[in-house]
């Protein structure tokens, strides 16, 4: 009997261990767990620079004076805080504060700076290093949209966080900017005394229609049209306007919005060539089509 109690015993001791120790096993899980699951959450954000640079950018907005972003915003900011202390090696980190157009250009370009520093103390509080952050404000004059309404006006009050340097990008739309506006600027030729232009620069406005139906963006299409020094001046004013019209009606009857274009007279008061002989009043009597800011 002693025998078998002392079996009992045993058993029971060795039942109380293995019990012990796969507690032990599961606690260790348990604190195990987290780790895994962060490393998990680390590894599945492993990207490419490019996928990295999509990804770590946000705009916020902002009411009206106002200095901190609406809180709807906070979120996204704290979503590139993240990602950037993922990718500790990411830098530069750029926030760039603009405002509306209403107000002085003096405060705006305060205003501007404060927003992008009130941005960078959010990341800095989300534990991104201060020394990888760059600042910078500029007032009004990088608009999204016309600051014509409210709604415009609340799009350019904005802060933008991106990921590297965007003065190559800018340069390199600035190079293909220039080019556009080469390919499009034309000039049509007109007969003496005519308000149509030849059916030769007839073929070139609709070269210049096809460039600017591919570019919507462009809203500022400039008409100029031009007299020689032949005749009265008065005639010679609504000469020119006249030219310049009959080229905008080109342009819209090839599909370009009316509202994208400006029609100017500039009579004989912008030559290119002197006025003296019949070949150099010829080249003056023109209309020229050509790009304004966009």
């Amino acid at each position: 009997e002693r025998e078998e109690l002392k079996k009992q015993d045993q058993e029971a001791k060795q039942l109380a261990d293995k019990i012990k120790k796969e507690k032990a096993e599961l606690e260790k899980l348990r604190k195990e767990a987290p780790k895994k699951e962060k490393a998990k959450k680390i590894k599945k954000e492993k990207l490419s620079k490019k996928e990295l640079k999509e990804k770590a950018q946000a705009t916020a907005y902002f009411g009206v004076g106002g200095i901190d972003p609406t809180p709807e915003f906070l979120g996204p900011i704290r979503e590139v805080a993240l990602l950037l202390k993922q990718h500790p090696e990411v830098k530069p980190v750029r926030i760039e504060g603009h405002t509306d157009n209403t107000g002085s250009h003096t405060l705006n370009l305060a205003l501007s700076l404060r927003r992008a520093e009130a941005v960078k103390e959010i990341l800095i509080r989300e534990g991104v290093d201060p020394s990888r952050i760059v600042t910078a404000g500029f007032n009004a004059d990088r608009p999204v949209a016309p600051n014509i309404t409210r709604r415009e006006r609340q799009l350019n009050r904005r802060v933008e966080i991106f990921i590297g340097d965007k003065e190559k990008k800018r340069e390199r739309h600035r190079i293909k900017e220039k080019e556009l506006r080469k390919n499009i600027h034309t000039t049509a030729y007109f007969s003496v005394g005519a308000n149509h232009p030849s059916q030769e620069s007839t073929q070139w406005i609709r070269k210049a229609a096809a460039l600017l139906r591919e570019h919507p963006e462009i809203k500022e299409i400039a008409v100029e049209g031009h007299t020689d020094n032949i005749g009265d001046r008065s005639k010679n004013v609504d000469l020119s306007l006249q030219r310049a019209e009959a080229v905008k009606e080109i342009l819209v009857r090839e599909g370009i919005d009316p509202s994208r274009i400006m029609t100017f007279g500039f009579n004989a008061d912008r030559p290119v060539a002197a006025d003296n002989t019949p070949s150099e009043r010829q080249l003056n009597r023109r209309v020229e089509i050509m790009v304004g800011d966009y």
